[in-house]
């Protein structure tokens, strides 16, 4: 900025020239570009989305399995008590 405002000249971006070492980094070592890391990005986005849906749908079918289990509890005792009745009176 300090050197633009001396010469009174603006430097132009040398965006292909970075966009082909870009490839070329990536093809040389794995490097990522903008791009891919936008797809990954979105591709993440949507793991999480789906995520949450299971984790959500898990919590409701463990509280169906904690209802059905109070349920079954409460159908012991009942036969519990049933049976000691009966007992009694075959005594």
């Amino acid at each position: 900025p300090l050197k633009e405002a001396i010469s009174g000249k603006q430097q132009r971006k040398k965006r292909g020239l970075i966009d082909a070492g870009g490839s070329a980094l990536k093809l040389l070592f794995g490097v990522a570009m903008d791009r891919e890391l936008e797809e990954l990005s979105k591709h993440l986005d949507s793991l999480s989305k789906e995520t949450s849906g299971i984790v959500s749908t898990l919590a409701e079918q463990a509280t169906l399995v904690n209802e059905s289990l109070w349920e079954l509890h409460e159908h012991t005792v009942v036969l519990s008590q049933f049976e000691r009745a009966h007992q009694t009176l075959e005594k």
